[in-house]
């Protein structure tokens, strides 16, 4: 049965993009006049974050969000088999170099960012890039079938998939030469149970994941953002930008806090552009007075 859907997703991931946008709207339509996919999700999480604005802005968002997400849907489709031409037309970089200066002192990097549409688009970076080895980590899919459909079609460009359990592993065997860089989604919510720091990101209590922060020798690392923003319609922007110490090294805590100030300034420029779907704040009760940061905001 896997198989077969599988053909069938990679036959639709054939059709041109301007008619997948066509399925795009369709699923827009059914989805939030019908279906109602998490709408009460997203609208909360929305209220949350923005008690600034108005209703009418925020069901504006909401409505915006949709439409996005429904690009995202057909875009992350379109991946199973597009060329890397035709992904060059759709995303431009910016910054780049930082990346030659990494291989030029000999430093490994690591990429932060978050889930900005359409993050599945970044893929063909690892083409850009001096290094030779570009690591995705990710979180292994319950079908083993599945898993392997999307190491292949994330794979096909030059990304490896590093699962997120063997990451401490792996940066203990691996040389700190300047070839490699890892790139992290680092916005989602740890699981109930694992909240062990909270910042305040988008006006509330949010528990957030800190794995990056412990990373080996990490002063002979690099550390950069991927602000990823949609242009339009099937064309996005991604700009790199280096995260430095505010000292000769990171305080405790310093990267993570960051990294949050960093996507929240980008969800703040399109926020019909972020996931808002996902359960973000769902255990936001974990973060007691003694686990949410109380620091400085470092300037970025």
């Amino acid at each position: 049965m896997n198989q077969i859907l599988y053909q069938i997703l990679v036959l639709f991931s054939r059709l041109p993009l301007k008619v997948l946008y066509f399925f795009s709207d369709v699923f827009f339509l059914l989805n939030y006049y019908i279906i109602g996919y998490r709408k009460k999700v997203v609208f909360e999480n929305l209220k949350n974050s923005f008690p600034e604005k108005t209703e009418p802005e925020l069901r504006r968002i909401k409505k915006e969000f949709f439409r996005n997400f429904g690009d995202f849907m057909v875009e992350t489709l379109k991946t199973f088999t597009i060329s890397s031409e035709e992904l060059e037309s759709l995303v431009t970089y910016e910054s780049t170099e930082f990346f030659e200066k990494a291989f030029q002192k000999r430093k490994n990097v690591i990429i932060l960012t978050g889930h900005t549409f359409n993050w599945e688009f970044t893929t063909l970076v690892a083409q850009k890039l001096p290094q030779e080895n570009f690591y995705a980590i990710y979180k292994k899919l319950q079908s083993a079938f599945w898993d392997k459909k999307i190491i292949e079609s994330r794979g096909r460009f030059g990304f490896q998939l590093l699962e997120a359990k063997n990451v401490m592993k792996h940066f203990i065997e691996q040389k700190n030469d300047g070839n490699s860089v890892y790139g992290f989604l680092s916005d989602q919510s740890p699981q109930r149970g694992k909240s062990q720091f909270g910042v305040n990101f988008l006006n509330q209590r949010t528990p957030v994941f800190t794995g990056y922060n412990r990373l080996p020798e990490k002063d002979n690392l690099l550390f950069c953002f991927a602000e990823i923003i949609k242009i339009k319609r099937g064309k996005y922007h991604i700009k790199f930008i280096e995260i430095l110490p505010e000292n000769e090294k990171f305080e405790e805590f310093e990267l993570v806090v960051k990294f949050n100030q960093l996507i929240e300034r980008t969800i703040r420029k399109q926020p019909e552009n972020w996931l808002w779907s996902h359960k973000r704040w769902k255990n936001a009760d974990e973060i007691t007075d003694e686990k949410l940061y109380h620091g400085k905001e470092y300037p970025i």
